[in-house]
């Protein structure tokens, strides 16, 4: 079984969840279950932390990092959501 990284690792750095210190044993296992390649997880880390369910509610809804390796969340794509459609005064549609 791989070694999750140290505290100083960027991955820990990256993500907000290290509270969980409950969840430790289970991130653990499904680092070795998974093993997944460390810069692509960092690399999906950065962005992810910016998405909406990571920072809405101050972090309530920041996947658990077990969790969040089962579902290989580092092979996801950002999201960029369309810009809104603006609407003028006389009811016609901009953009």
């Amino acid at each position: 079984m791989l070694p999750l990284p140290d505290k100083k690792d960027p991955l820990f750095t990256l993500t907000p969840s290290q509270q969980y210190k409950r969840s430790a044993a289970d991130a653990e296992k499904a680092w070795g279950q998974v093993a997944p390649p460390i810069q692509a997880v960092i690399a999906s880390l950065a962005w992810q932390v910016h998405q909406p369910e990571w920072t809405k509610d101050r972090g309530q809804f920041i996947p658990l990092p077990a969790s969040w390796l089962r579902a290989r969340r580092w092979e996801d794509e950002p999201f960029h959501p369309p810009a809104p459609t603006e609407y003028v005064s006389n009811g016609s549609k901009t953009g």
